[in-house]
């Protein structure tokens, strides 16, 4: 499992930075960066866990956006 954790992790930080995974507007695409972070786990030969992964991409995704929210927020 930590294994999981840790490649999830990678991927997932590789994804949010990838600007192939923005709209014109810079607007995160999250079904992007979804099939990214499966292509990455799949290539790192990660045993994949749907139900994990599902737990991991939420509370992922909901901090990326408390954490973006808020440099925006100070930023303005």
């Amino acid at each position: 499992m930590a294994n999981f954790i840790i490649g999830f992790d990678k991927a997932f930080k590789a994804a949010t930075v990838n600007p192939e995974n923005f709209d014109s507007e810079g607007n995160i695409n999250w079904d992007f960066v979804d099939a990214d972070i499966c292509m990455d786990l799949q290539e790192a030969g990660i045993e994949f866990d749907q139900d994990l992964y599902d737990e991991e991409f939420e509370v992922s995704a909901r901090e990326w956006i408390e954490w973006n929210e808020n440099v925006y927020a100070a930023a303005v």
